[in-house]
């Protein structure tokens, strides 16, 4: 949980650094890769704890891009 508030202030941040819609974009990815593993598990009846490291690892790859983009500013067109 505390992964998740993590991307959330970066996203914030990196939406003020100048950013924008961009820095929403990873959000968006790691919420629908979680539902389709989400939809996944359901459908197979696999249970979550075989699943539970591929979302980690989304998880841990936004807050790598966001950070990214925290320390870069965009450049501009």
């Amino acid at each position: 949980m505390w992964l998740n508030m993590v991307e959330i202030v970066l996203a914030v941040v990196a939406w003020r650094k100048g950013w924008r819609w961009r820095a929403l974009l990873h959000l968006g990815r790691h919420a629908g890769v979680a539902l389709l593993i989400g939809m996944g598990d359901a459908v197979t009846g696999e249970a979550v704890k075989h699943t539970a490291p591929v979302p980690f690892l989304v998880i841990l790859v936004c807050i790598g891009m966001l950070i990214r983009m925290v320390l870069r500013a965009p450049q501009s067109a």
